[in-house]
C-alpha cells in the first residue's frame, strides 16, 4: 500500500540524539525498535486495534526536492511513513503521537504536498492526509475492493468501541454488566458483518453498528439479526453514559423484563455462511 510520507527538519542544525529519540519511542506503548544497516526503524503496532505506521531515520536523505526548500531547514533524515488507507481514528492518533516527537525535539515539518517547511499543524496534516487518502482511493479501485470500506462515522464508532472496551469493562465491572468483543466477520459476498455473542439472562452492553448477534440459551445459539432483537427489547435498552452514542446497554432490572419477551418470540431462522475477517480490513 502507498505511504503517506512526512520528512522532519530542524532549524539550523542536523544533530539529532539518536539514543535520546530511540528512548523517547521506547517509553510509548506500541513502538518497536528495529535497527538496520541502512536506518533506525521505530514501528508502531496499535495495542488493540493493529494498524501500523513507521518512524525510519535513515543515513541518507530521503527528500525528492530539498533543493528548493529553505535553506535554514535542515532535512534530518528522519521521516513518518503513514499507510494511505489508515481509518481516521487511527490517523489522530498518530498525528498526536507525532506533535508530541516534534515538540520534544523541536522539529519541523515537510511532505511533497506542501511548498516549504512548516511548522507542525495537525489540522493542515490532516487535510493533506485526507486528499492523499482520497486520491489514492479513486485511482486504485481494485486494491480497495479487498477492504472493507465504511463511513467514517462507521469506521470511528467501531474502532473506538474496540479501543476503549477496557475502560467501558471497568466502568461496568461493579454492575455485573458484560461488554462484549465484536466477531468482525464477513458473509459469503465479503460484505463486513459485525456481530456479538449474548448469553440468556445477561445484562449486556450491545457495541455500535451491529448486525447480528448469536444469542446462546441453554440448549442452542440463534443467529438472530440485531433488529430483530431491537424490536423485541426496545423499550429497555438505555444509552451508555458519555459513549458512543449507538452504544445500548440492557441493565439488570430491565433484563428480567426483557428475557421474558425474548422467550416469547419466536425469531426466524437464520442460515449463514460467515467466516472470520480482520479488524485492519476496515477502512474509511
Amino acid at each position: 500500500m502507498e505511504q503517506f510520507i512526512l520528512h522532519f527538519f530542524k532549524k539550523k542544525t542536523r544533530e539529532v540524539d539518536v539514543q535520546l529519540l530511540t528512548a523517547h519511542f521506547e517509553s510509548v506503548v506500541g513502538f518497536e525498535v528495529v535497527e538496520e544497516a541502512k536506518s533506525i526503524q521505530y514501528i508502531y503496532t496499535h495495542p488493540r486495534l493493529g494498524y501500523k505506521a513507521a518512524f525510519i531515520l535513515s543515513k541518507s536523505s530521503m527528500v525528492p526536492d530539498l533543493v528548493r526548500l529553505d535553506p535554514s531547514y535542515l532535512d534530518v533524515n528522519f521521516r513518518l511513513e503513514l499507510p494511505l488507507l489508515t481509518p481516521t481514528y487511527v490517523v489522530k492518533e498518530i498525528f498526536q503521537i507525532t506533535q508530541n516527537l516534534v515538540e520534544k525535539f523541536h522539529l519541523y515539518i515537510y511532505t511533497s504536498l506542501l511548498e516549504d517547511v512548516m511548522e507542525f499543524k495537525i489540522e493542515t496534516l490532516t487535510v493533506l492526509f485526507n486528499q492523499s487518502k482520497n486520491y489514492y482511493k479513486e485511482r486504485n479501485p481494485l486494491i480497495l475492493s479487498s477492504y472493507q470500506v465504511v463511513s467514517e462515522n462507521k469506521a470511528t464508532a467501531i474502532l473506538r468501541y474496540i479501543d476503549e472496551a477496557p475502560h467501558l469493562q471497568k466502568y461496568y465491572e461493579d454492575y455485573n454488566i458484560f461488554v462484549p468483543k465484536y466477531h468482525i466477520l464477513k458473509d459469503g459476498d465479503d460484505n463486513l458483518v459485525l456481530a456479538m455473542e449474548w448469553r440468556e439472562g445477561q445484562a449486556i452492553v450491545f457495541p455500535p453498528y451491529l448486525d447480528f448477534v448469536f444469542y446462546r440459551t441453554a440448549s442452542e445459539v440463534k443467529v438472530i439479526p440485531i433488529d430483530d432483537i431491537v424490536e423485541v427489547i426496545y423499550e429497555f435498552l438505555e444509552n451508555v453514559p458519555g459513549f458512543i452514542k449507538e452504544t445500548k446497554v440492557i441493565n439488570h432490572n430491565n433484563m428480567k423484563k426483557g428475557m421474558k419477551l425474548m422467550k416469547k418470540t419466536r425469531f426466524e431462522k437464520f442460515t449463514h455462511n460467515f467466516s472470520k475477517e480482520e479488524l485492519t480490513s476496515i477502512v474509511d
